[in-house]
């Protein structure tokens, strides 16, 4: 009896425990399935929190190979291919066929990646040294290693004790392919005062918008004036055929009557008062457009001159917009 009531307790217990299990699995698959719809809807940037939320849990070949294309659609290279690579691994290990899908992501994504190397010189490499890239702790083997980063802006950092915080910036280009590094340090004591930093230096600085140029508005009275001289130069033309047309127009008419003139001296002078009329009309667009070119010309804001002066690593740099 004894052993009865004893084995009906331990299955009880085990059909407890199994519930809270078979729960969270319930409930991972449906927070999955919620990540795939927002995905089929091209709402990457909303699925990839439940994703990585998911895999703090557990990793899972499906949830990774998700996130990796999340991170791809939303121009994170870097995460995207290092998601993929994880997945790749994990496919291998369990002996799934999706191994070769997540390894060709992987290779696409390759050739596009930005990379750093961060350097860490023996004077600098004292106990305790912990650098950081982005925040995230970066092991011993990853110095003087290139690595992966997205587009964008990158913060490293350097901490030991009884040093004072040593920090920089790095850029990274949206097009990729790019490499840079740098060194940690020099790294001072924590009752010195620091060096003064260098600005950071970008790996794929964006051209910056040119600023000279004359402007939409003063642009436009060039365009107003172009057509007022193009109108003042055709209205000169057909007034000028109008006085030949009109002189014209005398030989077939009487001397004694300008007016009485034959069917042809009357044709020469119905055409020479509708030249006429055409010539006066140009005249009126012509000094039109130069009114407005000129109004334009005059009212429009006067451009800035700057000029910025920065510090780098190699010197002062110098730039002006006109």
């Amino acid at each position: 009896m004894k052993r009865a009531i004893l084995a009906l307790l331990v299955a009880s217990a085990t059909v407890t425990a199994a519930r809270p299990a078979a729960a969270q699995a319930s409930s991972a698959s449906a927070q999955f399935e919620e990540a795939r719809a927002l995905i089929k809807e091209e709402k990457y940037a909303a699925a990839i929190p439940k994703l990585l939320e998911l895999l703090a849990h557990e990793k899972s070949i499906g949830a990774l190979f998700n996130l990796g294309v999340c991170y791809e659609k939303t121009g994170s290279v870097a995460s995207a291919w290092k998601r993929f690579t994880a997945a790749e691994k994990l496919a291998h290990e369990k002996g799934d066929a999706r191994e070769s899908v997540a390894h060709e992501h992987a290779a696409v994504l390759a050739p596009r990646l930005s990379k750093i190397t961060i350097t860490v010189p023996q004077a600098e490499a004292v106990a305790g040294l912990e650098v950081k890239l982005d925040g995230v702790v970066l092991r011993r083997d990853e110095w003087q290693v290139p690595l992966p980063i997205d587009p964008g802006r990158h913060t490293i950092e350097a901490k030991a004790p009884g040093k004072q915080t040593w920090s920089t910036e790095r850029s990274a280009g949206s097009s990729g392919g790019e490499s840079t590094s740098l060194a940690i340090g020099p790294l001072v004591a924590a009752d010195e005062t620091p060096p003064p930093r260098a600005a950071s230096t970008p790996i794929a600085p964006a051209p910056a918008p040119r600023q000279g140029g004359l402007g939409g508005q003063r642009i436009g009275a060039l365009a107003a004036a172009g057509v007022g001289v193009v109108a003042l130069g055709v209205g000169t033309v057909v007034a000028i055929g109008a006085t030949s047309k009109n002189s014209d127009s005398k030989a077939h008419c009487l001397s004694s009557d300008p007016n009485m003139c034959d069917p042809t001296g009357l044709s020469l002078r119905a055409d020479a008062r509708s030249a006429g009329n055409l010539g006066t009309a140009m005249f009126v667009v012509g000094g039109v457009a130069l009114a407005a070119g000129a109004t334009l010309w005059l009212t429009a804001p006067a451009r800035k001159t700057t000029t910025e002066v920065g510090v780098g690593p190699c010197g002062f740099a110098v730039r002006g917009t006109w």
